[in-house]
């Protein structure tokens, strides 16, 4: 049924698609519970002592205080900390998608069975109080492998040996959301029934009773490998799940249902499909709602056309990728822009990462060939395009890239607030922490390493690069940008391939780590956060 699209790597030099001032990332010095004197000046670091340093906060330069984060420890070396990450002004919530968990007391599949092989958990921080230890969620059916998606389902995997978690959150004003792609009930009422292998569910707890029973939603209609729930977004009363391994249409068509809160519950309201669908679309992989506006990428949508609302019908450029814009009128939401990117190539997948906010729309295609006024065959590093609403329709923003070869995945993940813009790269291999800008000179240094970038909206209108940012510790394997969060005060990064405690640089133990950073000044580390 859903099945992947691997990507073909292709570095060539390349320069700036995109009329961008550029800023270099110095690590921020740091002060933590411990700390590594032996490191340069300017570059301390968290040492992780083998008890596991409870306080993890580090204080930058000029802070009065730290952010004293709790670091999650355990004796698990595998459980991709960082896979997801969701954030406001209130919390945090980070996913360990392949976490081994005990199954919550008074589930029928805690007997006989006392630890559930990469089940999943969840751990939600309260920025209020943040020297609190964070509250842990796993799903109250918790089954062994829920928190697994196969790689030959994943269309932008990494190595077929590096597994892909499941898990995917979001955060409404009174909910914690949880969705799990890769959960097999058949039915709403059968929570225990595991007939209906990757159907795929989502969770909705009480942000101030997480303890408490969650709302269990599945799809009106779930069938095997449906994955609803791989990607999930609140906005308001509104819910949005993705299911984009929903067969109604064609094999792997795809679907986004939307979900209102009406008396303490969320209640379906609507299924979403493309004006135009078909075969391997994989529409609602990704999904972003913001007020009246909802986003959904479709990474294996296949016409060859460009820019804002092109011709559908063909099907000839095979995982090229799509988004789509619906609006909400009148308690209806309706299509109104079919997004594609600048540059037709098979493979960009263009959309398997998507955001939206007040009334901008981001879209990653990280596979992608580089931007519209690149020269040819600049190779396969990544892009990211932004859209807005202008004149009464739809336009197409910048299109942004690296600045230098190598296979990056640039807009893996990506993450709009506002004026802020964060684009992460996982695959990026640089061993530093200045943003290289010279093509000729090779960056692969320190592969999967990973970084992310931050875009600044000005007063003009235009975005502007504002920072390169990388982990306070640059380590090969990290993949730090495989998931981003943006809020006003904060940015969220994931790295869930870091492994835990002392780096020992072995990619087997994928623990994993969060960093925050504050977007005014993104070369200072605000905490760090690891499992281990």
């Amino acid at each position: 049924m859903f099945r992947g699209l691997w990507l073909a790597a292709s570095l060539a030099g390349f320069v700036s698609c995109a009329d961008l001032v550029g800023a270099d990332f110095d690590h921020a010095k740091a002060r933590a519970s411990s700390v590594d004197t032996s490191a340069p000046d300017g570059d301390a670091r968290d040492a992780i002592t083998p008890d596991g340093a409870a306080d993890l906060g580090i204080v930058a330069d000029g802070a009065d205080e730290p952010l004293p984060l709790q670091g999650v420890h355990s004796t698990q070396t595998a459980a991709q900390f960082g896979a997801a990450v969701a954030i406001d002004a209130r919390g945090l919530a980070i996913a360990a998608p392949l976490e081994d968990v005990q199954p919550p007391a008074g589930d029928p599949l805690a007997d006989g069975n006392p630890l559930v092989s990469q089940g999943g958990a969840v751990y939600y921080y309260d920025l209020g109080a943040p020297s609190a230890q964070p509250q842990r969620v796993v799903a109250f059916n918790v089954a062994p492998f829920d928190g697994l998606i196969p790689p030959d389902i994943h269309p932008i995997g990494f190595n077929p040996g590096f597994p892909r978690g499941s898990v995917s959150l979001a955060l409404g004003d009174a909910t914690l959301v949880v969705g799990v792609g890769a959960e097999g009930t058949s039915a709403e009422g059968q929570p225990w029934d595991r007939t209906a292998p990757f159907a795929g569910a989502a969770y909705a707890y009480d942000r101030a009773a997480l303890g408490s029973a969650p709302q269990f939603i599945k799809s009106p209609t779930p069938h095997p490998t449906d994955l609803f729930g791989l990607a999930v977004a609140i906005s308001g009363p509104w819910l949005a799940i993705g299911a984009p391994g929903e067969d109604q249409v064609a094999t792997d068509s795809g679907a986004v249902y939307v979900y209102q809160w009406l008396e303490g519950k969320y209640v379906v309201q609507q299924r979403l499909q493309p004006s135009i669908a078909h075969q391997g679309d994989s529409f609602g992989y990704s999904v972003a709602v913001d007020g009246d506006l909802l986003v959904a990428g479709a990474w294996g949508e296949s016409s060859g056309g460009t820019g804002v609302n092109p011709d559908a019908r063909d099907t000839s450029v095979r995982g090229d990728g799509a988004a789509y814009v619906f609006r909400l009128v009148a308690g209806t939401w309706t299509q109104e822009a079919y997004l594609k990117p600048g540059v037709p190539l098979g493979g960009s997948v263009f959309g398997s990462s998507v955001a939206v906010s007040k009334g901008t729309v981001a879209a990653g295609a990280p596979g992608g060939p580089g931007c519209p006024d690149d020269k040819p065959n600049f190779g396969y590093s990544g892009t990211a395009y932004l859209f807005a609403k202008q004149d009464g329709g739809w336009i197409a923003g910048p299109c942004v890239r690296p600045r230098v070869p190598g296979y990056q995945i640039w807009g893996y993940s990506v993450s709009l607030f506002d004026d802020l813009f964060v684009v992460g790269a996982p695959w990026e291999g640089n061993a530093t922490r200045t943003e290289p800008t010279n093509p000729s000179i090779p960056t692969d240094t320190s592969l999967f390493a990973g970084t992310a970038h931050l875009y600044v909206r000005d007063a003009t209108g235009a975005w502007r690069d504002s920072a390169y940012v990388k982990a306070p510790e640059v380590n090969a394997n990290d993949v730090f940008g495989y998931s981003v969060a943006v809020t006003p005060s904060l940015i969220a990064i994931g790295a869930p391939y870091t492994a835990g405690g002392p780096h020992a640089q072995d990619a087997s133990t994928y623990a994993g780590a969060v960093y925050l950073f504050p977007p005014a000044d993104p070369t200072r580390a605000a905490a760090s956060i690891a499992y281990h």
